[in-house]
This record gives C-alpha cells, structure tokens and sequence, in this order.
C-alpha cells in the first residue's frame, strides 16, 4: 500500500477510535498510534512506548480490530 494511501487509512482509524473513547483515553493510548503497514490480512501499528504497547496488545487489541475493519471494510489481523 503506497504511504500516503496508508496514512489516510490510519488517520481514518485513529478517528473512529476518538469518536468510540472518551478525550482522555484516546489521548493516552492511541493518539501516538500510527499504521505503517497493512495487507490483505494484516496490519501492523506502531506506538513510541512499550507500556503502551503492552496494554495496546492486551487491553485493545479488539478494539483496534473493529475500527480498522470499519475504515478497510473487511477483516486484518
């Protein structure tokens, strides 16, 4: 997926997300979340923190799941 393409997908997600959580939560777990890559089956994010990633991985892993598949219109890892 070309980069700019990749950025409009992620800026799509991140703003489902914002519009699912309160101001506070987005704000402390996903507004440094970016997606840099996605397939037909997978999608990888990155975040500049290992705790958040732990709780990302653990406590949202569902949720990052649900508004990818809102913004692509199908299912990724």
């Amino acid at each position: 997926m070309k980069m700019d393409a990749l950025n409009d997908v992620g800026k799509a997600v991140l703003s489902v997300l914002q519009n699912t959580f309160a101001s506070t939560i987005y704000e402390l777990w996903f507004q440094d979340l970016k997606l840099v890559g996605l397939s037909e089956n997978e999608a990888v994010f990155q975040i500049n923190n290992n705790f958040k990633q732990k709780i990302l991985q653990s406590r949202h892993a569902e949720n990052l799941k649900r508004a990818l598949s809102e913004v692509i219109g199908y299912d990724a890892e």
